[in-house]
């Protein structure tokens, strides 16, 4: 998890911020609600799996 978020941590400014300059706030809360929605709907399939692996 160490490696996405290091990945993750150097491609959001990157990304947030060249799309807020290309393109204002409107589709960068888009972009964004999309990837939200894509990361909820993952866990959501996921989630049997992920309460396995708390007991």
């Amino acid at each position: 998890m160490t490696v996405v978020d290091d990945i993750l941590y150097m491609f959001t400014p990157i990304f947030t911020t060249t799309m807020f300059t290309l393109y204002g706030i409107g589709p960068l809360w888009i972009v964004k609600t999309m990837v939200f929605g894509l990361i909820a709907l993952t866990w959501a399939m996921n989630l049997k799996k992920i309460g396995a692996h708390l007991r």
